[in-house]
């Protein structure tokens, strides 16, 4: 199949853009992203966006080209992990293939969570420990020795609220102690933690505040050795593909819970559901994810100079 173009070659054409990125995240995803992965915006492309964006046609393949705004945006999100960057300039048919396979795994992961008890409507009670079964010890077990040897994951992660509120981003985890979600533009958030608590930055303000450690449940995953035992189990669900973890956690603010979902057959982490003391629930769900690849110690790091600030009322 024929291929677009790619742009000319010009170095000068993107700003500087913090760390360098070690060489297990450069990349690109396919052959189709190779141009846009190596190759910068040209000054002629830079020029352009200044005009009002259209959508225009490819010549050799003639499906629609995303404007020139959208791809500045996601060179952006390249500085930060290119080889995850699916959203430049794509093949429209790679495209719609992902979507529904993504559909498929959501639906999947929701199946089971479908299962898990449900502890309150309104609000979240203290439950006792949950007697393991003898099968149900030996997964858990080969969860916590599965986990317990990776020590980077890079990826990317979708973030439902309550409301259905949809928000997507970017993680790195590094064990032990360090964790970075970043949120997708607009937003300028970040959650940090850098071994010594979490914190909510925002890169446009300047600002950060300290994030309550139970409001991350990936905490669980931050040892250097996991051990699921040690947590409070009180609920586990299994389907044919999947495999679920109930945690309680005492807080200041109440019982929380954090539901963790793991790949039967991998044994990795896809999703979790966190329920506050108020029955709220997060989900997040991971996928395009790496393992065990170098992460830059600048991606872990809160600039002393941002104000300290308070949280919000419903943080």
């Amino acid at each position: 199949m024929p291929q677009c173009p790619p742009p000319q070659r010009n170095d000068d054409a993107l700003p500087a853009a913090g760390p360098a990125m070690p060489q297990q995240l450069a990349k690109p995803v396919d052959e189709h992203h190779v141009a846009y992965a190596r190759h910068p915006i040209p000054d002629a492309a830079l020029e352009r966006q200044r005009r009002p964006p259209a959508l225009g046609v490819c010549a050799v393949q003639n499906h629609p080209v995303r404007p020139h705004a959208c791809l500045l945006r996601c060179i952006r999100t390249f500085h930060l992990l290119p080889h995850l960057t699916t959203t430049c300039i794509v093949n429209i048919e790679r495209t719609r293939k992902r979507v529904p396979m993504l559909r498929r795994t959501f639906i999947a992961l929701a199946a089971v969570t479908a299962v898990i008890p449900a502890f309150a409507q309104n609000a979240v009670g203290q439950e006792a420990p949950r007697e393991l079964t003898d099968a149900e010890r030996q997964l858990i077990t080969e969860i916590n020795t599965h986990n317990s040897a990776i020590k980077t994951m890079v990826g990317r992660f979708l973030q439902i609220d309550t409301q259905g509120q949809r928000i997507e981003g970017t993680f790195f985890l590094e064990r032990p102690g360090k964790v970075l979600f970043r949120y997708n533009p607009p937003s300028y958030e970040q959650i940090v933690s850098v071994g010594r608590g979490f914190y909510v930055v925002d890169r446009k303000e300047q600002t950060q505040y300290a994030y309550p450690q139970d409001k991350v449940p990936l905490r669980q995953f931050l040892d250097s050795q996991i051990d699921l035992f040690k947590a409070n189990i009180v609920a586990v669900a299994q389907s044919d593909d999947y495999f679920s973890v109930t945690l309680q956690d005492d807080t200041p603010r109440g019982v929380v819970r954090v539901a963790l979902v793991f790949d039967t057959e991998s044994k990795d982490l896809r999703q979790w559901t966190l329920t506050e003391p108020s029955g709220n629930e997060l989900t997040f769900s991971l996928y395009d994810v790496e393992y065990d690849v170098a992460i830059p110690k600048a991606y872990f790091y809160i600039d002393p100079t941002f104000k300290a600030v308070n949280a919000p009322a419903d943080s």
